[in-house]
């Protein structure tokens, strides 16, 4: 009995492994133009001084935690995709 689960866990770890390796990856956003954030500078005032919205904002700097804290200063802010 013990056997029988064992090949049957193998063969569904090699069908998860399948799956798993044939999905298509997700597509890379790349930047058009950056800027490097300033003393003072938080996504609020980013957003406001090149006029964009923070949907667009978030969806090109998506690893960007904006906490209402200032960002680090020559952080890299993308600008446009």
């Amino acid at each position: 009995m013990l056997c029988l689960l064992l090949i049957i866990s193998m063969s569904e770890g090699r069908l998860l492994v399948g799956a798993v390796a044939t999905r298509k990856a997700k597509s890379t956003l790349t930047c058009a133009s950056v800027y490097g954030a300033q003393e003072g500078d938080n996504c609020f005032t980013i957003m406001q001084s090149f006029n964009l919205n923070p949907k667009l904002f978030f969806k090109i700097n998506p690893t960007i935690i904006c906490d209402n804290k200032s960002l680090w200063v020559n952080e890299f802010v993308s600008m446009d995709h």
